[in-house]
């Protein structure tokens, strides 16, 4: 994890689906609104019998403007040695303390071995 983080990470499900699997992680921040930036590592390895892939996830947080606009890179690495190509997609929910969401955001990504896959969220 980059410093500056001084929340939770909880790993809160692995679920394996019809079409692969499915991992649920929640990331608490403290008054992310008052931040300038903020950085987020987290790496996961699928609990697959059949085919385990290990993922680098890293979401950035970056105030760009006076009024408040914020830009959040997202990036999603792939880093086994497996030569399968998966598909995987990626959801951020961002909510505030009383669990009401403010920007949610999704894409399904094609990954290959050693593929950096980015996207950018803009709010």
């Amino acid at each position: 994890m980059a410093a500056g983080y001084n929340g939770k990470i909880i790993l809160k499900n692995e679920e394996a689906i019809s079409d692969g699997h499915r991992v649920l992680i929640d990331f608490e921040v403290d008054n992310l609104a008052a931040k300038e930036t903020f950085d987020l590592k987290q790496d996961h390895i699928t609990r697959c019998e059949v085919l385990p892939t290990s993922w680098k996830f890293r979401m950035m947080f970056r105030r760009v403007s006076a009024n408040g606009i914020v830009n959040i890179p997202v990036s999603l690495k792939r880093f086994d040695s497996m030569p399968y190509q998966v598909n995987a997609s990626i959801s951020v929910l961002l909510s505030d303390g009383r669990n009401q969401s403010f920007l949610a955001a999704q894409e399904t990504l094609l990954s290959l071995k050693w593929d950096p896959v980015m996207n950018y969220l803009d709010t």
